[in-house]
């Protein structure tokens, strides 16, 4: 790893920015954008001041979004991404083709639907360029927080354009918890680590459990829209 001097750390961020990044930067204190590099593939670009000082986090996704077809995914799939609401769950022991399957339906609905996408960070290892829906990628838990509020103050936004958020790996009952109130509204996306369906759905039970029990459990029954076990 490299150190920079506060000096150094300003021009790197500056040099990315061009002059109506800068004033976006300067007026609100953070600005996020991407970038791509011919043959390296894209990065999202988040900018901030931090006591004064401009800094940035910057993160790689891969150019070339996997396809349905090249993952074998069954058409079924195809189709129970394209819900208005639910739960979905993906369920592999490999990490690597958990993501790769979220990013592949995820781009499916992108270039199948409308409405919009919420991307959470580390949900998908790709960038979606905006289709037929509008994307917001790399999103942090705060700011899919303030999308939710937002949809929630205006019910009429939530029926006249659907949307989907993919969540990343489910790792807890808290966040169960969270993705279940939100399956309510909108297509939920998660990943969870399984050898098959019944550990999956072993895995779903635990979590529940131990974080509400049956309440949660009968919550997440009722909205879950599909379950599919990769090899």
């Amino acid at each position: 790893s490299a150190n920079f001097t506060p000096e150094q750390s300003t021009l790197l961020v500056l040099d990315l920015l061009d002059d109506e990044q800068r004033a976006v930067l300067d007026r609100s204190r953070e600005i996020e954008f991407s970038f791509a590099l011919d043959g390296v593939g894209r990065f999202s670009v988040h900018a901030f001041r931090r006591h004064g000082q401009p800094a940035m986090t910057v993160r790689p996704y891969a150019l070339d979004v996997p396809t349905p077809r090249t993952l074998a995914l069954p058409a079924l799939a195809c189709q129970a991404v394209m819900a208005d609401r639910g739960l979905l769950v993906l369920a592999s022991r490999s990490a690597s083709l958990r993501r790769d399957a979220a990013s592949a339906l995820l781009e499916h609905r992108n270039r199948c639907g409308h409405g919009e996408l919420a991307l959470l960070e580390d949900a998908t290892r790709c960038w979606h360029e905006r289709a037929r829906c509008h994307v917001h990628q790399g999103l942090t838990a705060s700011a899919l927080d303030d999308l939710l509020r937002r949809r929630q103050q205006a019910p009429e936004l939530g029926a006249a354009v659907p949307w989907a958020i993919a969540w990343g790996e489910l790792r807890d009952g808290p966040q169960l918890e969270r993705v279940v109130r939100a399956a309510e509204r909108a297509l939920c996306l998660v990943t969870l680590p399984a050898d098959h369906l019944l550990g999956a759905l072993q895995r779903l039970v635990s979590l529940a459990a131990e974080h509400t029990g049956h309440e949660l459990l009968h919550r997440t029954a009722i909205h879950l829209h599909g379950l599919l076990a990769l090899r």
